[in-house]
């Protein structure tokens, strides 16, 4: 039915302008109008990420590409993987894209990362070499998420986090079995704090973690100690105060989860009775 959004998942919150919000889900991207409560759908498809490069480019990361979109026009070009072509992106779903400070975008997917440089054709890509140190821990990628301007943190869905140097493309590897305070080796996603905490939403049914980097430590955190189906975490996202607010996937609290972040143990669930109020409650803490 037009206007209104069909199903209850979302992938991705983004606060657009005015009372405008993106709303990216399993089944296509909308524009949410707050004023109206009207979605108007621009894309049918799985959504996963949403960006605007410095250059005021769109890039939509989907379940068959990224696609490069201007707004205004409407028009979209279409990256892909195409055995044929060796320039092509490596993967099938594109899961995260990001932008590092030379401008060069990076695309997380199931088989490692491309990258790719706007103003040149083609792509490099990045994966996992077994027996070779110097690559991601596995080509599974889920998240990308920046520590410095030379450093990226790499969420994987099967073998922990890394820490990639961009100077000297070398690995630092995260993984339960050479640091405890790893709560799993299934990452789900990697989203810094603005003052610079890397938050960890775990795969795996067992918390939630951050990484403070003043102390150089892991902490980790439950939801509900004895209710497994709760701890499974999708995303987290930022007020202008700092407070945190923790999306679940399938099985989470029916609602919007607050994590105070300098009490660390101060966990409020917002008890939503739509998905309607879940995206307003949101786009104006965010605004």
């Amino acid at each position: 039915m037009p206007g209104y959004k069909r199903e209850y998942d979302v992938s991705l919150i983004l606060p657009f302008k005015d009372a405008q919000t993106w709303i990216g889900s399993l089944e296509g991207l909308y524009l949410y109008d707050r004023n109206t409560n009207y979605f108007e759908k621009y894309f049918r498809g799985t959504v996963y990420d949403f960006i605007t490069d410095k250059k005021n480019n769109h890039w939509l990361g989907t379940g068959m590409g990224a696609f490069k979109i201007n707004i205004n026009t409407g028009q979209a070009k279409l990256y892909q993987l195409d055995n044929n072509d060796p320039g092509s992106l490596g993967g099938e779903r594109i899961f995260v894209v990001y932008e590092d400070r030379s401008g060069r975008l990076w695309f997380a997917h199931e088989n490692g990362v491309s990258t790719h440089f706007p103003q040149q054709d083609g792509v490099s890509y990045m994966f996992h070499v077994p027996g070779i140190e110097n690559t991601p821990a596995s080509s599974r990628i889920t998240s990308l998420a920046k520590k410095t301007t030379d450093e990226i943190w790499v969420g994987t869905a099967d073998e922990g986090l890394d820490l990639m140097y961009l100077q000297t493309e070398k690995f630092q590897h995260f993984h339960p079995d050479n640091n405890p305070q790893i709560l799993s080796k299934h990452v789900k996603n990697l989203v810094v704090h603005p003052d610079g905490t890397l938050y960890i939403a775990y795969w795996a049914g067992k918390g939630f973690g951050r990484y403070l980097p003043d102390k150089k430590v892991f902490e980790n955190f439950r939801y509900e100690k004895n209710a497994l189906t709760h701890d499974w975490y999708n995303d987290f996202a930022f007020d202008k105060q700092g407070e945190v607010y923790i999306g679940f996937w399938g099985g989470g609290p029916p609602g919007l989860t607050r994590f105070a972040h300098k009490k660390k143990l101060d966990l409020v669930t917002f008890w939503l009775v739509s998905f309607l109020m879940l995206i307003m409650q949101i786009d104006n803490r965010l605004a």
